[in-house]
């Protein structure tokens, strides 16, 4: 049976009362690239479509296209703050579809290498680099993690918050981590004659990280986000991570190609296929959950 997915725009005119469970859905490209054309791309929650067995609905509050959404644009997005916090919808929402963290990261590694303050940078300057026997962390920068990190868990505190003030407190909060993405040139195609991407390949570029080591770079940040990510999971307060990390088995993509590789169809975005793979285990992962 079918996920079916509503823009905000179609709420008014569904039957809520035909299906299962009703998703409220927010978030990242991971739940917003997919949309054009949508024979040959995808995202979580188009691949979640089949996944179900028995009819449910999600709202989808994610900018359709948008490669590059940040956590704190929802709170200035009507659709999303409305549907969560308004009384007309009381107990529509069985849960929240949540998407966060990793274009957050990937946009923050875009700081320039010129920077002076080093807790608005993600990675070390050259020259300050740490020992080759710190590894990947010798390139990153703790005082831009700590204010990372800070930024995600203000964030997510600020959701707890509305969602206890919402109608229905009681409404379940499903997050996922992220693949590991590999370093190489491979752009997102353009929009307004602007390229969209590489963004992690831009960055070691920038701070001059030499490419041996992009591999246990971006292992080091993936894991860290993770680590920010799962720290969230919390069953006492209805907030649970799938570690599509750790289990949805996806293909890396080869060092040094440019296109589709693997299960990535650029830099950072997954294939359709990598995309079903994220679903299978999101989609059995919140049946499990509610059932």
């Amino acid at each position: 049976m079918p996920l079916v997915i509503l823009s905000p725009r179609e709420v008014d005119d569904f039957d809520f009362n035909a299906v299962q469970w009703r998703f409220l859905a927010e978030g990242d490209s991971w739940f917003s690239i997919g949309h054009n054309p949508p024979w040959a791309t995808s995202n979580v929650l188009m691949a979640m479509q089949g996944q179900f067995a028995k009819r449910h609905v999600a709202v989808n509050c994610a900018t359709p296209g948008d490669t590059l959404a940040h956590m704190h644009q929802m709170w200035s997005d009507f659709n999303f703050t409305s549907l969560l916090d308004s009384p007309q919808h009381r107990m529509w929402w069985h849960g929240l579809l949540f998407s966060a963290g990793g274009n957050d990261l990937i946009d923050a590694c875009q700081s320039s290498a010129t920077e002076p303050d080093a807790s608005r940078r993600i990675f070390r300057t050259q020259p300050e680099w740490g020992s080759p026997t710190d590894g990947a962390d010798r390139y990153l920068s703790e005082d831009g993690w700590a204010r990372f990190a800070a930024y995600f868990q203000a964030n997510f505190a600020h959701l707890l918050e509305r969602r206890a003030n919402a109608e229905n407190p009681d409404m379940a909060i499903f997050m996922h981590t992220y693949a590991l993405p590999t370093v190489r040139n491979a752009p997102a195609g353009s929009m307004l004659g602007k390229t969209l991407g590489p963004w992690l390949y831009k960055a070691v570029k920038m701070y001059g990280i030499p490419e041996m080591d992009w591999p246990a770079v971006a292992a080091r940040l993936f894991e860290k986000l993770s680590g920010l990510i799962k720290s969230c999971h919390d069953p006492a307060r209805a907030v649970y991570v799938y570690d599509s990390q750790a289990l949805a088995g996806i293909t890396p993509a080869a060092p040094g190609t440019t296109e589709k590789s693997g299960d990535w169809l650029n830099e950072i975005h997954l294939t359709k296929g990598g995309y079903d793979k994220v679903a299978a285990g999101f989609a059995g992962f919140v049946q499990a959950t509610l059932s």
